[in-house]
């Protein structure tokens, strides 16, 4: 809806536009009266001179009447004529200034209509895109682990406990590749160890199933144990140089909080994609806003649900619009890495901005040639622990 302000503003414009079509009207119905009788005015005259100069040095004689009649027919005609033809001509010529300067008027009417419709558009928009953000906070303050941690605090957990599930996977058993061992720890955290979807994914190895259960029986006795040595028999039995402290019941799985999280978060995003009214610089503030809600635990454990099971629906949007964005690798440090996973994407997006900003250059085929892929693989990656999009 507009404010009162707002519908101020428009109706002041119609009626701007409606007294602009009234005076150019008044203007175009006036002119040609008055050009055509201004020059029947100049004919007469002109004839009148040309008669009374015949008759004042004898050109003709003028005696007869029917003489004065042929002499005034046959230079008065010619005249009129041609005044005839120019006053039509003008006629038609203001006619068409007429008409071009009321389609001008109706284009921008409906430029004006067409703005104010994308205007009460991108309002709608906004109320609802804020909506929107208001429920994903007031999901993220449901989130609730064994009554122990709230809201943002479960994240921290979560991530510790797909770390802990990748370090006992790595250290006891041999996979493909790293993403294949982070895409198995994900499943197991992400549906829990009785569940169908795990059994499945492990229905040709379910000694690794036994082993994350054993692994659950021992940590309870792990975190009561009080001598270094119990700890060290530990750690040696599951090889792990270091075991990660979770204070909730492991591996039973957190779809039931993940899943109304991510299929939320992404329609959010899916919305300000297919806005078609919004221009990519407007999206990009949007995506940005989004991102700002997101802690580095919540970006962190959104990079491994994307990679792990949907990659393909994110790669856009942390490609492109850098939902994730500054996460310390601190965080991400088991698995494939975001800096590795989207290694050929961040390659072509950096070497496409070096190109546009070079493009103007006249060394630009130098530069690009010698200079632009040494700089590229530089900036490439991260500095220190940031991972940049």
């Amino acid at each position: 809806m507009y404010t009162y302000q707002e519908l101020r503003e428009i109706v002041d414009i119609n009626r701007r536009n409606r007294k602009r079509i009234k005076e150019t009207l008044k203007i175009y119905k006036v002119y040609p009266i008055f050009s055509i009788f201004l020059s029947i005015m100049i004919c007469t005259g002109i004839i009148g001179c040309l008669i009374y100069a015949i008759a004042e040095y004898n050109i003709y004689d003028l005696s007869n009447k029917n003489q004065i009649g042929d002499a005034f027919g046959g230079i008065a005609n010619p005249i009129i004529a041609f005044f005839g033809v120019f006053v039509t001509f003008l006629a038609f010529y203001i006619q068409y200034r007429f008409n071009r300067e009321q389609s001008k008027l109706i284009a921008q009417q409906r430029a004006e209509r067409k703005e104010d419709k994308i205007q009460g558009t991108k309002e709608l928009f906004d109320r609802k895109f804020f909506e929107l953000l208001k429920i994903h906070n007031e999901n993220v303050k449901e989130f609730n682990i064994d009554n122990k941690y709230f809201g943002r605090e479960c994240f921290p957990q979560i991530l510790n406990e797909l770390k802990l599930i990748y370090q006992v996977l790595d250290s006891n058993f041999i996979f493909k590749d790293l993403n294949e061992t982070t895409l198995r720890s994900y499943v197991v955290l992400f549906y829990g160890i009785d569940s169908k979807n795990v059994q499945r994914q492990f229905d040709q190895n379910p000694e690794i199933i036994k082993k994350l259960k054993d692994f659950i029986k021992d940590y309870k006795d792990f975190k009561k144990f009080v001598l270094e040595t119990s700890k060290d028999s530990f750690k040696l039995k599951y090889k792990l140089d270091e075991v990660i402290i979770i204070n909730h019941e492991l591996f039973r799985g957190h779809q039931f909080r993940l899943n109304h999280y991510f299929r939320h978060l992404f329609f959010i995003l899916e919305s300000i994609e297919n806005s078609e009214f919004l221009n990519d610089n407007e999206k990009q503030e949007y995506f940005n806003i989004v991102r700002a809600q997101l802690s580095n635990y919540e970006q962190s454990l959104l990079y491994y649900n994307s990679t792990c099971l949907y990659a393909e629906k994110y790669k856009k949007y942390i490609v492109e619009y850098s939902i994730i964005k500054n996460i310390t690798l601190e965080i991400c440090d088991f698995g494939i890495q975001p800096n590795e996973f989207y290694k050929e994407e961040i390659s072509l997006k950096r070497l496409g901005k070096l190109s546009f900003l070079v493009s103007s250059n006249k060394y630009y085929k130098i530069f690009k040639y010698t200079i632009l892929k040494e700089l590229t693989k530089k900036i490439l990656i991260n500095q220190n622990n940031f991972y940049v999009i």
